[in-house]
């Protein structure tokens, strides 16, 4: 039974603004299966085809073509229940109810640390559901263009963290939670980077349990597979010439091809992100299973860090790619301080105010070929980062309630 203070309340004018913020989301996702066939969509229904057959998931196609990990296509094997007009649209919508449902998602696992009181807070943590909107719609609008996956991931990384921040009563919950998270970052390999999480010292309980359950992951459903991966990128990659893509590539590898100069076809643009990994994987606080639960905001803000880094060094750092902000944004306005929250709103000023529909394409076009997009993440990372490494703090103090 809850008290009244354990009660969300939310004044009426918050409450039209969220509507208006779903309402938005679906009429932006919609809109875009109006005005489209699919897109990506395509790829991971074809992929998922081949593999109901027996077959490998990866057919070269010019246009279109399946790239991500083999299980990563089981899932749309669902789809093939309908015509593939009907699956489209049902996975339009699921995109768009888990656009909705990720800042609750957030919500529920902030919830489960009393230090944090967010019940209490539930109208700040709201007006920082605001301030992600106009910052990261711009990333919504385009992932729902394409039919990309960034938001299931987000939303599948979720919903490990919360199955991980149960207090293990039953041994299942911490597996179930590996196992999530294992498949929403095998996705995007780069993104297998949050597993260090895993690395704490004196505890071989953790991390035999969660690279055992990863390492099944990436063997399913036929480890061969893996090679026919292999070769599919090698042989995909030159249909992406960095000078064409150079608006909507928007990170480290993009910076230093478009910027400095670089072979775009050689391993050097990624040695830029050496030093950002080797300060993260140094820094950052790692977790056993059983100190999760009791540390549920600290283990989220460098899950989150992880996540953000791997996108932010990934080769094809496509700006949709980014989507994930609109759940870290909330996570750090609820604990900012001051000055950090005048960063937050001044980055989510220029993203919002940013796009060809506001200032113009022109404007529009030479900022992103500045990389504007990349630094403006790169400042959310650091931000994350302050934060993580702050709350870490904090949970380790021995005078913490």
């Amino acid at each position: 039974m809850h008290s009244q203070a354990e009660k969300v309340w939310l004044p009426i004018h918050l409450k039209v603004a969220l509507g208006l913020i779903i309402a938005l989301i679906l009429a932006s996702c919609f809109s875009r299966q109006l005005n489209g066939t699919g897109w990506d969509f395509q790829a991971y229904y074809k992929a998922a085809g081949r593999l109901l057959q027996g077959n490998t998931p990866y057919l070269y196609e010019r246009d279109f073509s399946y790239k991500y990990a083999p299980i990563a296509s089981v899932p749309f094997t669902v789809f093939h229940l309908f015509s593939y007009d009907i699956a489209r649209w049902i996975y339009a919508a699921l995109h768009a109810i888990i656009a909705i449902v990720s800042p609750y998602l957030l919500f529920k696992i902030l919830e489960r640390d009393p230090r944090l009181k967010i019940k209490q807070r539930a109208e700040t943590y709201c007006f920082g559901i605001l301030i992600s909107f106009l910052g990261t719609f711009r990333f919504l609008d385009s992932e729902f263009h394409v039919s990309q996956v960034g938001l299931w991931i987000t939303v599948t990384l979720l919903l490990g963290t919360l199955s991980l921040t149960r207090l293990p009563k039953r041994i299942w919950n911490s597996r179930l939670g590996i196992l999530l998270l294992a498949l929403g970052a095998i996705v995007k390999i780069h993104t297998l980077t949050i597993f260090s999480m895993f690395l704490k010292k004196n505890s071989p309980k953790t991390y035999l349990w969660a690279f055992g359950i990863l390492g099944v992951t990436i063997l399913l459903p036929n480890p061969l597979w893996w090679m026919d991966w292999y070769r599919h990128m090698n042989r995909s990659q030159f249909d992406l010439p960095m000078d064409m893509s150079s608006v909507n590539l928007q990170g480290i590898y993009s910076f230093a091809v478009l910027k400095l100069g670089m072979d775009q076809f050689s391993i050097w643009p990624l040695t830029l992100a050496i030093p950002l990994l080797l300060f993260a994987f140094i820094k950052l606080p790692r977790f056993s299973l059983e100190e999760i639960p009791l540390k549920p905001h600290s283990f989220l803000l460098t899950l989150c860090s992880w996540v953000l880094l791997s996108y932010l060094i990934s080769p094809l750092p496509w700006q949709y790619t980014y989507s994930i902000a609109w759940v870290i944004v909330p996570l750090l306005w609820i604990t900012s301080e001051r000055i950090e929250r005048r960063f937050i709103v001044g980055i989510a000023l220029f993203l919002g105010l940013s796009p060809q529909g506001i200032i113009g394409k022109a404007a529009s076009v030479w900022l992103e070929q500045q990389q504007s997009i990349f630094f403006a993440m790169l400042l959310i990372w650091i931000l994350l980062l302050r934060q993580t490494l702050r709350v870490a703090r904090s949970a380790n103090s021995p005078e913490q309630a």
